[in-house]
């Protein structure tokens, strides 16, 4: 049976065992074994965010969000009721955790309206000494293709734990402008959700697109297929832009289905728990950008004018 954390902030997970031997062991482990519906039907079409596989670990230096009680299974054969919060705060979490929440809305906006979200985001390799690091979470956060009318969305994600700045992001989109980051393309300052930034971030995508490690050829060839789409439609600057935000003090645990791992390490047979989340949204959290935001891009210094799009549109 599902539950709804934002009705019920600690689950409650029933375990069953049987001729079980305890170490009195009470570190318990919540494992994400996958998704709920509508995810669970979107995940084989869609590019879902890949933040979606794990629990959220928090901090490094930080307390563990989401906790399970530390109580002991006895030994023997029985049943036992293990606590569980799936409601905490999100200055707990790490920028990235906290990030998905405003992603996943996107997701649940755009897919619910038939678009499909496509690959959109490259790797990026850190030199640290002798060792280098593969990021794997860099470019336009989703990209949205819908078949039927040929039209695409591209979408920035943003999240903040100030409910006050959430409400005055929705109150001025200028203060959701101004939070659009300073990069560089082809050499040029520019600004986060500008063309030229979505253009080089189309064409990172491309050329070392995220995720083909144990793809199939067919499904190599399907993602090459997605960035080559979307760096099409970013050249013709074709498509909507938007922002869509939103802001929590706290928030539920990711929607899925987990699993119990005890401290011994074992996974007795009834222990898994289903969480979902309503998912209210507000008009005011999706904020296009249009020819008023790239007006005021003109006007930043951290924003080189680039020259008129071609004439040429190239085919989708």
């Amino acid at each position: 049976m599902a539950i709804n954390p934002e009705k019920t902030h600690q689950a409650v997970i029933v375990v069953s065992y049987a001729n079980w031997t305890s170490s009195q062991a009470t570190e318990h482990r919540i494992v994400r074994m996958g998704h709920v519906n509508p995810w669970q039907g979107w995940a084989s079409d869609n590019r879902l965010e890949t933040t979606w596989n794990s629990i959220p670990q928090g901090k490094p230096s930080g307390t563990k969000p989401f906790q399970t009680e530390e109580t002991p299974v006895n030994s023997g054969t029985g049943k036992m009721e293990l606590k569980w919060t799936v409601w905490d705060n999100t200055s707990k979490l790490t920028n990235i955790e906290v990030e998905l929440y405003s992603v996943m809305r996107a997701e649940k906006r755009y897919i619910g309206e038939g678009f499909t979200k496509l690959a959109s985001k490259y790797v990026r390799t850190l030199q640290r000494g002798a060792a280098s690091i593969d990021i794997e979470n860099c470019g336009v956060d989703s990209f949205f293709w819908r078949d039927r009318d040929q039209s695409c969305v591209f979408c920035e994600s943003k999240f903040t734990g100030n409910v006050a700045k959430f409400e005055s992001w929705k109150q001025d989109r200028r203060r959701v402008w101004q939070l659009m980051g300073r990069y560089q393309a082809d050499g040029r300052r520019c600004r986060q959700m500008s063309w030229a930034w979505i253009r080089d971030r189309a064409k990172k995508a491309l050329l070392k697109p995220v995720g083909l490690d144990g793809l199939t050829t067919d499904q190599k060839a399907s993602s090459v297929e997605q960035s080559v789409r979307m760096l099409q439609a970013a050249k013709n600057r074709r498509g909507r832009r938007v922002v869509n935000i939103f802001g929590a003090a706290q928030v539920p645990v990711y929607p899925g289905i987990y699993l119990v791992v005890l401290g011994e390490g074992a996974t007795p047979s009834v222990n898994e728990l289903s969480i979902e989340w309503p998912f209210p949204q507000e008009p005011q959290e999706f904020i296009e950008l249009g020819e008023d935001f790239d007006n005021w891009l003109q006007t930043q210094a951290s924003h080189d004018s680039e020259p008129a799009p071609s004439s040429i549109i190239l085919p989708p």
